[in-house]
């Protein structure tokens, strides 16, 4: 194969990793930084289209070619697809309507490009698992779950409205705003908590807020039950969505670096409820200011930063709301 060359754009993955991409080798937070890599970055989408129009690629690319494409009009179990809703690094959300129920539901997949393999249907099952379990207003609700074509689709409430990092992106919210929204996350993470639930991996898009102010807590991929036994060796590497940085293999975070606790750096498959503390204390941050209190220009800084920096309390903020966030995000 001939080697794809192309003008720099950042921090942008190696040739190395487009290829493992197209092999359908990685673990699912790699494949999700990297498909949101790709939805910012036009060289490496053309990099990467380079790369599956080579003739060897076709082999390479097979696991990921076998996840079923979905389409409007089509059917998965008793449900019409009606639209796509939604497209992710590693999971596409359809709008759907049951056909005897004729009841429009969210049908959520492993997406065709991030392939399926069983590191990705290993999450996917978690995910479909502890949603079976939990029954709260500001928890996102799963109607149903089954396998379509060999992959596997999960059936959730449909929700109108938009994630808090797609509100994010129009600048930050008003005090009182941004407040009872993280106070809605607090209740669905409280109850998550109490039944031995971590989220890991809280922050503005996974937070879904309806139309009629409800706050929804989303993508439970990552949960972990805290009476599970640490896994042994590297986890996850970390999930940089948003930020076009390469993958560092030499980590151990599960979540995403700019919200994630700092023992998540180090001791992620042990990390208790107070690690979705911190976060949703930086997610409070972020929401009042438009950006995460710790993130810096490198990985490397915004990894300092977690663990040694204390941020500036924003201006204008009410005593009790800042005394708040500081315990939130407080080191020990």
């Amino acid at each position: 194969m001939s080697r794809i060359t192309s003008a720099a754009c950042g921090d942008c993955p190696p040739e190395a990793a487009l290829l493992d991409f197209i092999r359908g080798v990685l673990i699912p937070s790699q494949l999700d930084t990297l498909a949101r890599h790709f939805s910012g970055c036009t060289v490496c989408d053309e990099r990467l289209s380079q790369l599956e129009s080579q003739p060897d690629a076709l082999t390479l690319g097979l696991q990921r070619a076998s996840a079923p494409r979905l389409t409007a009009g089509g059917t998965i179990g008793d449900y019409e697809i009606l639209g796509l809703l939604g497209r992710g690094g590693m999971a596409e959300v359809w709008r759907a309507r049951h056909r005897r129920m004729n009841r429009e539901v969210a049908i959520k997949v492993i997406s065709d490009r991030a392939g399926s393999t069983a590191a990705l249907r290993d999450r996917f099952q978690r995910e479909v698992e502890v949603l079976a379990d939990l029954q709260h207003p500001n928890i996102a609700v799963a109607h149903d779950a089954g396998e379509h074509q060999g992959c596997p689709y999960l059936v959730m409430e449909l929700l109108e409205g938009e994630d808090l990092g797609e509100r994010l992106a129009r600048g930050p919210l008003p005090v009182a705003e941004a407040c009872h929204a993280v106070l809605q996350a607090a209740r669905g993470l409280a109850y998550a908590h109490e039944r031995g639930l971590v989220h890991r991996d809280v922050k503005p898009a996974n937070l879904f807020r309806l139309t009629d102010g409800t706050i929804k807590v989303l993508d439970l991929g990552l949960v972990r039950r805290e009476v599970e036994a640490p896994t042994a060796g590297p986890l996850d590497a970390v999930n940089l969505a948003g930020r076009g940085t390469v993958l560092t293999s030499a980590t151990t975070i599960m979540g995403t670096l700019d919200y994630a606790a700092p023992e998540q750096m180090t001791a992620a498959a042990t990390v208790d409820a107070k690690a979705d503390v911190y976060s949703l204390g930086c997610t409070l941050y972020a929401l009042l200011t438009g950006k995460s209190p710790f993130a810096r220009a490198t990985a490397e800084a915004t990894l300092q930063a977690h663990r040694e920096e204390t941020p500036p309390t924003p201006a204008n903020l009410p005593a009790e709301v800042g005394k708040l966030m500081a315990r939130m995000i407080a080191k020990s």
